[in-house]
Protein backbone atom coordinates (compact mmCIF):
# COMPACT_ATOMS: atom_id res chain seq x y z
CA UNK A 1 0.00 0.00 0.00
CA UNK A 2 1.09 3.51 -0.78
CA UNK A 3 2.73 5.13 2.33
CA UNK A 4 0.58 8.20 1.79
CA UNK A 5 -2.57 6.04 1.93
CA UNK A 6 -1.38 4.44 5.20
CA UNK A 7 -0.80 7.89 6.68
CA UNK A 8 -4.29 9.05 5.59
CA UNK A 9 -5.95 6.00 7.18
CA UNK A 10 -4.08 6.55 10.44
CA UNK A 11 -5.04 10.22 10.49
CA UNK A 12 -8.69 9.36 9.99
CA UNK A 13 -8.49 6.89 12.85
CA UNK A 14 -7.06 9.52 15.19
CA UNK A 15 -9.80 12.02 14.25
CA UNK A 16 -12.52 9.42 14.79
CA UNK A 17 -11.16 8.72 18.27
CA UNK A 18 -11.27 12.35 19.35
CA UNK A 19 -14.12 13.21 21.75
CA UNK A 20 -16.96 15.15 20.13
CA UNK A 21 -16.65 17.94 22.68
CA UNK A 22 -13.18 18.78 21.37
CA UNK A 23 -14.44 19.63 17.91
CA UNK A 24 -14.97 23.31 17.18
CA UNK A 25 -16.91 22.73 13.95
CA UNK A 26 -20.31 22.41 15.64
CA UNK A 27 -22.54 25.41 14.90
CA UNK A 28 -24.02 27.15 17.95
CA UNK A 29 -27.74 26.50 18.46
CA UNK A 30 -30.07 29.29 17.40
CA UNK A 31 -31.20 31.29 20.40
CA UNK A 32 -34.63 30.30 21.68
CA UNK A 33 -37.42 32.83 21.56
CA UNK A 34 -38.21 34.51 24.87
CA UNK A 35 -41.55 33.64 26.51
CA UNK A 36 -44.57 34.98 24.69
CA UNK A 37 -45.92 37.86 26.80
CA UNK A 38 -49.72 37.69 26.99
CA UNK A 39 -51.99 40.35 28.45
CA UNK A 40 -54.58 39.11 30.97
CA UNK A 41 -57.67 41.19 31.67
CA UNK A 42 -60.94 40.48 33.49
CA UNK A 43 -63.09 40.25 30.38
CA UNK A 44 -65.23 37.40 29.06
CA UNK A 45 -63.08 36.99 25.98
CA UNK A 46 -59.95 36.99 28.15
CA UNK A 47 -61.07 34.34 30.66
CA UNK A 48 -59.23 31.71 28.64
CA UNK A 49 -55.80 33.15 29.49
CA UNK A 50 -56.20 32.71 33.25
CA UNK A 51 -57.79 29.27 32.85
CA UNK A 52 -55.11 27.94 30.48
CA UNK A 53 -52.37 29.30 32.72
CA UNK A 54 -53.86 27.76 35.87
CA UNK A 55 -54.40 24.43 34.12
CA UNK A 56 -50.80 24.38 32.86
CA UNK A 57 -51.91 24.03 29.26
CA UNK A 58 -49.40 26.53 27.85
CA UNK A 59 -46.57 24.50 29.36
CA UNK A 60 -48.15 21.25 28.24
CA UNK A 61 -48.24 22.57 24.67
CA UNK A 62 -44.53 23.44 24.90
CA UNK A 63 -45.18 27.19 24.80
CA UNK A 64 -43.25 29.40 27.23
CA UNK A 65 -45.41 32.37 28.26
CA UNK A 66 -45.39 35.27 30.69
CA UNK A 67 -48.84 36.40 31.80
CA UNK A 68 -49.06 40.18 32.31
CA UNK A 69 -51.92 41.59 34.39
CA UNK A 70 -53.44 44.53 32.48
CA UNK A 71 -56.38 45.13 34.85
CA UNK A 72 -54.97 48.29 36.51
CA UNK A 73 -55.20 50.26 33.23
CA UNK A 74 -56.51 48.37 30.24
CA UNK A 75 -56.01 51.12 27.67
CA UNK A 76 -52.42 51.64 28.83
CA UNK A 77 -51.69 48.05 27.81
CA UNK A 78 -52.18 49.05 24.16
CA UNK A 79 -48.90 50.97 24.23
CA UNK A 80 -47.22 47.93 25.77
CA UNK A 81 -48.37 45.83 22.81
CA UNK A 82 -47.36 48.39 20.21
CA UNK A 83 -43.95 48.95 21.79
CA UNK A 84 -43.19 45.25 22.27
CA UNK A 85 -43.58 44.87 26.04
CA UNK A 86 -46.53 42.60 25.26
CA UNK A 87 -46.71 40.16 22.36
CA UNK A 88 -50.41 39.28 22.48
CA UNK A 89 -53.30 41.26 23.92
CA UNK A 90 -57.09 41.38 23.71
CA UNK A 91 -57.92 44.63 21.86
CA UNK A 92 -61.11 45.78 20.15
CA UNK A 93 -61.11 45.96 16.37
CA UNK A 94 -61.66 49.71 16.52
CA UNK A 95 -58.64 50.26 18.76
CA UNK A 96 -56.46 48.10 16.51
CA UNK A 97 -57.49 50.26 13.57
CA UNK A 98 -56.93 53.50 15.47
CA UNK A 99 -53.47 52.38 16.64
CA UNK A 100 -52.53 51.29 13.12
CA UNK A 101 -53.66 54.67 11.76
CA UNK A 102 -51.03 56.20 14.07
CA UNK A 103 -48.23 53.96 12.81
CA UNK A 104 -48.63 50.71 14.73
CA UNK A 105 -48.49 47.42 12.84
CA UNK A 106 -50.99 45.25 14.69
CA UNK A 107 -52.68 42.14 13.36
CA UNK A 108 -55.77 40.34 14.64
CA UNK A 109 -55.45 36.55 14.52
CA UNK A 110 -58.76 35.64 16.20
CA UNK A 111 -61.87 37.29 17.60
CA UNK A 112 -62.47 36.24 21.18
CA UNK A 113 -65.96 37.35 22.19
CA UNK A 114 -69.13 39.18 21.22
CA UNK A 115 -70.30 41.90 23.57
CA UNK A 116 -73.98 41.23 24.25
CA UNK A 117 -74.60 43.60 27.14
CA UNK A 118 -71.02 43.88 28.41
CA UNK A 119 -70.79 47.46 27.10
CA UNK A 120 -73.41 50.07 27.85
CA UNK A 121 -74.53 53.59 28.74
CA UNK A 122 -75.63 54.33 32.31
CA UNK A 123 -77.34 57.63 33.14
CA UNK A 124 -78.39 59.47 36.28
CA UNK A 125 -82.01 59.75 37.36
CA UNK A 126 -84.11 61.85 35.01
CA UNK A 127 -82.40 60.67 31.83
CA UNK A 128 -84.39 57.71 30.53
CA UNK A 129 -83.49 57.48 26.84
CA UNK A 130 -80.53 57.96 24.51
CA UNK A 131 -82.37 60.88 22.90
CA UNK A 132 -82.45 62.60 26.31
CA UNK A 133 -78.63 62.75 26.27
CA UNK A 134 -78.77 65.82 24.02
CA UNK A 135 -76.95 68.67 25.73
CA UNK A 136 -75.68 66.43 28.53
CA UNK A 137 -72.18 65.59 29.80
CA UNK A 138 -71.15 62.06 28.95
CA UNK A 139 -68.10 60.37 30.44
CA UNK A 140 -66.15 58.17 28.04
CA UNK A 141 -62.55 57.42 27.10
CA UNK A 142 -61.83 59.60 24.09
CA UNK A 143 -60.07 58.16 21.09
CA UNK A 144 -61.11 54.56 21.84
CA UNK A 145 -63.82 52.15 20.78
CA UNK A 146 -66.01 53.65 23.53
CA UNK A 147 -66.22 56.98 21.68
CA UNK A 148 -66.89 55.18 18.40
CA UNK A 149 -69.66 53.11 20.00
CA UNK A 150 -71.27 56.24 21.44
CA UNK A 151 -71.25 57.90 18.01
CA UNK A 152 -73.11 54.92 16.49
CA UNK A 153 -75.70 54.89 19.28
CA UNK A 154 -76.31 58.65 19.06
CA UNK A 155 -76.60 58.55 15.27
CA UNK A 156 -79.38 55.99 15.50
CA UNK A 157 -81.34 58.54 17.55
CA UNK A 158 -80.62 61.36 15.11
CA UNK A 159 -77.93 62.92 17.30
CA UNK A 160 -74.33 63.84 16.51
CA UNK A 161 -71.33 63.88 18.82
CA UNK A 162 -71.57 67.67 18.75
CA UNK A 163 -74.95 67.39 20.47
CA UNK A 164 -73.32 66.19 23.69
CA UNK A 165 -70.33 67.22 25.81
CA UNK A 166 -67.82 64.41 25.95
CA UNK A 167 -65.84 64.26 29.21
CA UNK A 168 -62.67 62.20 28.85
CA UNK A 169 -62.20 59.62 31.63
CA UNK A 170 -61.00 56.05 32.12
CA UNK A 171 -63.86 53.57 31.99
CA UNK A 172 -62.78 52.13 35.32
CA UNK A 173 -63.57 55.50 36.98
CA UNK A 174 -67.04 55.80 35.48
CA UNK A 175 -69.03 54.73 38.59
CA UNK A 176 -67.40 57.23 40.97
CA UNK A 177 -67.60 60.09 38.44
CA UNK A 178 -71.30 59.39 37.83
CA UNK A 179 -72.01 59.17 41.56
CA UNK A 180 -70.19 62.48 42.17
CA UNK A 181 -72.25 64.25 39.51
CA UNK A 182 -69.24 65.09 37.36
CA UNK A 183 -71.16 63.71 34.38
CA UNK A 184 -74.78 62.95 33.55
CA UNK A 185 -74.07 59.59 31.94
CA UNK A 186 -71.15 57.24 31.30
CA UNK A 187 -70.19 54.81 28.57
CA UNK A 188 -68.29 51.90 30.06
CA UNK A 189 -67.98 48.14 30.22
CA UNK A 190 -67.76 45.01 32.37
CA UNK A 191 -67.50 45.39 36.12
CA UNK A 192 -67.55 49.21 35.88
CA UNK A 193 -70.86 49.02 34.01
CA UNK A 194 -72.38 46.93 36.79
CA UNK A 195 -70.96 49.23 39.48
CA UNK A 196 -72.36 52.32 37.72
CA UNK A 197 -75.82 50.80 38.16
CA UNK A 198 -75.49 49.13 41.55
CA UNK A 199 -73.11 51.46 43.41
CA UNK A 200 -73.57 54.79 41.63
CA UNK A 201 -77.37 54.35 41.50
CA UNK A 202 -77.55 54.96 37.78
CA UNK A 203 -79.74 53.11 35.34
CA UNK A 204 -78.89 51.57 32.01
CA UNK A 205 -80.38 53.29 28.97
CA UNK A 206 -78.52 51.31 26.31
CA UNK A 207 -76.32 48.24 26.04
CA UNK A 208 -74.65 46.21 23.33
CA UNK A 209 -77.49 43.67 23.07
CA UNK A 210 -79.23 46.28 20.91
CA UNK A 211 -76.48 46.29 18.25
CA UNK A 212 -74.82 42.83 18.30
CA UNK A 213 -71.29 42.92 16.93
CA UNK A 214 -70.77 46.65 17.47
CA UNK A 215 -67.58 46.04 19.45
CA UNK A 216 -65.69 42.88 18.42
CA UNK A 217 -62.51 42.05 20.33
CA UNK A 218 -59.40 40.67 18.66
CA UNK A 219 -56.54 38.55 19.87
CA UNK A 220 -53.96 40.99 18.54
CA UNK A 221 -50.23 40.81 18.01
CA UNK A 222 -47.62 42.70 15.97
CA UNK A 223 -46.84 41.90 12.35
CA UNK A 224 -43.18 41.05 13.17
CA UNK A 225 -44.39 38.40 15.65
CA UNK A 226 -46.50 36.87 12.89
CA UNK A 227 -43.45 36.71 10.62
CA UNK A 228 -40.88 35.57 13.18
CA UNK A 229 -42.90 33.33 15.51
CA UNK A 230 -45.66 31.70 13.45
CA UNK A 231 -45.34 28.34 15.21
CA UNK A 232 -45.68 29.97 18.62
CA UNK A 233 -48.85 31.74 17.48
CA UNK A 234 -50.22 28.52 16.01
CA UNK A 235 -49.58 26.77 19.32
CA UNK A 236 -51.15 29.68 21.20
CA UNK A 237 -54.36 29.38 19.19
CA UNK A 238 -54.36 25.66 19.86
CA UNK A 239 -54.38 26.41 23.59
CA UNK A 240 -57.08 29.05 23.05
CA UNK A 241 -59.25 26.52 21.23
CA UNK A 242 -58.75 23.87 23.91
CA UNK A 243 -59.62 26.34 26.66
CA UNK A 244 -62.66 27.74 24.85
CA UNK A 245 -64.03 24.20 24.46
CA UNK A 246 -63.34 23.55 28.16
CA UNK A 247 -65.29 26.67 29.17
CA UNK A 248 -68.23 25.56 27.02
CA UNK A 249 -68.20 22.01 28.37
CA UNK A 250 -67.29 22.71 32.02
CA UNK A 251 -68.44 26.27 32.77
CA UNK A 252 -68.65 25.91 36.55
CA UNK A 253 -65.09 24.63 36.89
CA UNK A 254 -63.85 27.24 34.42
CA UNK A 255 -65.66 30.13 36.12
CA UNK A 256 -64.39 29.02 39.52
CA UNK A 257 -60.82 29.44 38.26
CA UNK A 258 -61.59 32.90 36.87
CA UNK A 259 -63.26 33.93 40.13
CA UNK A 260 -60.29 32.78 42.22
CA UNK A 261 -57.66 34.44 40.02
CA UNK A 262 -59.55 37.74 39.73
CA UNK A 263 -60.95 37.80 43.29
CA UNK A 264 -64.55 37.81 42.10
CA UNK A 265 -67.55 35.82 43.20
CA UNK A 266 -68.72 32.91 41.09
CA UNK A 267 -72.01 34.76 40.52
CA UNK A 268 -70.15 37.80 39.17
CA UNK A 269 -68.20 35.67 36.71
CA UNK A 270 -71.35 33.85 35.56
CA UNK A 271 -73.11 37.16 35.03
CA UNK A 272 -70.21 38.54 33.01
CA UNK A 273 -69.97 35.43 30.84
CA UNK A 274 -73.68 35.75 30.02
CA UNK A 275 -73.28 39.26 28.56
CA UNK A 276 -69.99 38.58 26.80
CA UNK A 277 -70.28 35.17 25.11
CA UNK A 278 -67.17 33.49 23.74
CA UNK A 279 -66.60 32.92 20.07
CA UNK A 280 -65.11 29.56 19.08
CA UNK A 281 -63.23 28.62 15.93
CA UNK A 282 -66.39 28.02 13.89
CA UNK A 283 -67.76 31.46 14.80
CA UNK A 284 -64.34 32.96 14.02
CA UNK A 285 -64.32 31.59 10.48
CA UNK A 286 -67.68 33.28 9.92
CA UNK A 287 -66.50 36.55 11.48
CA UNK A 288 -63.36 36.65 9.33
CA UNK A 289 -65.39 36.16 6.13
CA UNK A 290 -66.40 39.12 3.99
CA UNK A 291 -69.70 40.87 4.59
CA UNK A 292 -71.27 44.31 4.86
CA UNK A 293 -72.74 44.21 8.38
CA UNK A 294 -71.58 43.76 11.96
CA UNK A 295 -71.49 39.96 11.53
CA UNK A 296 -68.28 40.38 9.53
CA UNK A 297 -65.12 41.90 10.97
CA UNK A 298 -64.47 43.35 7.52
CA UNK A 299 -67.95 44.92 7.49
CA UNK A 300 -67.37 46.40 10.95
CA UNK A 301 -63.99 47.69 9.81
CA UNK A 302 -65.58 49.60 6.94
CA UNK A 303 -67.93 51.41 9.35
CA UNK A 304 -65.04 52.14 11.69
CA UNK A 305 -63.06 53.52 8.75
CA UNK A 306 -65.92 55.93 8.06
CA UNK A 307 -65.84 57.15 11.66
CA UNK A 308 -62.06 57.57 11.70
CA UNK A 309 -62.19 59.62 8.51
CA UNK A 310 -65.16 61.70 9.63
CA UNK A 311 -63.53 62.54 12.97
CA UNK A 312 -60.20 63.21 11.19
CA UNK A 313 -58.46 60.53 13.25
CA UNK A 314 -56.92 59.24 10.04
CA UNK A 315 -56.41 60.72 6.58
CA UNK A 316 -56.90 57.55 4.56
CA UNK A 317 -58.89 54.31 4.88
CA UNK A 318 -57.21 51.30 6.46
CA UNK A 319 -57.15 47.97 4.64
CA UNK A 320 -58.94 45.37 6.77
CA UNK A 321 -57.23 42.58 4.81
CA UNK A 322 -53.86 43.72 6.17
CA UNK A 323 -54.97 43.73 9.80
CA UNK A 324 -57.18 40.60 9.90
CA UNK A 325 -55.16 37.41 9.43
CA UNK A 326 -57.05 34.11 9.64
CA UNK A 327 -54.17 31.86 8.51
CA UNK A 328 -53.75 30.33 11.97
CA UNK A 329 -57.48 29.69 12.37
CA UNK A 330 -57.63 27.97 9.00
CA UNK A 331 -54.61 25.80 9.83
CA UNK A 332 -56.28 24.42 12.96
CA UNK A 333 -58.07 21.09 12.94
Amino acid sequence: MNPKSLFAIAALGILAALPLGGCDSKQPAAPAHPPLRIGAYYWGGGFWVDIANEKGWFKEAGLAVTIVNTNPDYFASFAELVEGRLDVNDVTLFDVMLLNSKGANLVGIATTDQSAGADGIVARAGIDTVAALKGKRIGATKGTYVEYMLSIVLAREGLAMSDVTLVDMPGEQAPERLAAGVVDAVVTWGAALTDAVEKAHGHKIWDSTIIPGISPSLLATRAPVVRERPQDLQTLLGVWQRTTEFIQQHPEEAFAIVARVNKKTLAEVRQFAAVDPLLDRRANLVAFSYGAGFDSLHGSARMMNDFLLKEKLTSKPLDSIALLNDRFLKAMK
